[in-house]
């Protein structure tokens, strides 16, 4: 699997958001040259915009060769913390019938796009939809994780929200999105069925993450994320780690408090190497995970992937 270096987190979000900034007269301008309600591509395909390959992706699924799906980040590799937006991606995002983004703080530089556009743009924030108990969902609308597309049930919910809003734009293919979201609802409760098994066989098992970026599927699968929560912060953030702190995950893993390291490829320094190494001194498996979409799978095939192996590392499978 791929590496990509981690680089200053609140130091590329203070960027992004200058760059976003100058950006702001462009996008006010070609977005009064395009209807919010109408379709603006060449061929009469509504257009959405997405900014990452996982929302681009869900788009997809629902609006099939009905829609024209651009993502903003198109490589996997590229962190959307460190992504720097150009005026064409505004003025993508101006003539755009529909823009789909995280939300959270996770991809702030699509909602300042957005927030730049003005009102009257129809928009899916992942982060900000209402979610129940559907899908064994665990999480609730206090609950501060970004990493939203590892919950099942907003998956689901952006789903069926951007088929609602492609109906609403397309009339004519309104059966069509409605049915692709009832498609994939059924392949999202097959990964709900996977981590239900998980909880059912090794409810409470411990494991350790290097940021917490699968939250929601360890939390739905019964599992413990037992590291520090200064580690975990300090890697989401991109800052150091205390050395107390460091020391007491290299405790937790050389002790074998934990049955998994579940470790994100996408945000690697020395620290998380050295943690990745004390794992493997200690024989206990490594759960590698992403937080952008390979691009030869579709969604379901990639959780469920990283979702079969964290089972089997934590002896579930």
């Amino acid at each position: 699997m791929p590496t990509f270096p981690r680089r200053r987190r609140a130091l590329r979000r203070r960027r992004g958001a200058l760059i976003a900034a100058t950006l702001t007269a462009g996008a006010l301008t070609l977005a009064a040259c395009t209807s919010p309600g109408t379709s603006s591509g060449h061929d009469g395909r509504p257009q959405v915009v997405a900014s990452t390959n996982v929302w681009g992706g869900i788009a997809k699924t629902i609006g099939g060769d009905a829609v024209d799906v651009t993502t903003l980040i198109g490589d996997p590799g590229t962190d959307p913390h460190d992504y720097q937006t150009t005026p064409s991606d505004a003025a993508k995002v101006a003539k755009a019938d529909l823009v789909v983004y995280n939300g959270g703080g996770y991809d702030k530089f699509a909602s300042d796009i957005v927030e730049s556009v003005g009102s009257g743009k129809r928009t899916v924030d992942a982060y900000a939809l209402p979610v129940t108990g559907a899908l064994g969902s665990t999480r609730t609308q206090s609950d501060p994780n970004e990493h939203v597309w590892y919950d099942p049930a907003t998956v689901d919910a952006v789903a069926r929200t951007i088929a609602d809003d492609l109906a609403a734009i397309d009339p004519a293919g309104a059966a069509t999105f409605h049915a692709n979201a009832d498609a994939l609802r059924g392949r999202l409760q097959s990964v709900a069925d996977l981590a239900a098994h998980i909880d059912e066989q090794r409810r409470g098992t411990k494991v350790i993450e290097t940021e917490p970026v699968l939250h929601y599927l360890l939390a739905q699968s019964g599992l413990v994320d037992i590291a520090p929560q200064e580690f975990t912060e300090a890697v989401e953030q991109g800052t150091d780690p205390s050395p107390a702190a460091v020391a007491e995950i290299g405790r937790l893993l050389g002790s074998k408090q934990a049955s998994a390291l579940v470790y994100n490829t996408q945000t690697q320094d020395p620290t998380t190497k050295a943690v990745l190494q004390r794992a493997h001194d200690a024989s206990i498996p490594v759960v590698d995970v992403t937080e952008s979409m390979p691009a030869d799978v579709d969604y379901t095939q990639w959780v469920t992937g990283e979702l079969t192996t964290l089972g089997k590392a934590v002896g579930a499978l």
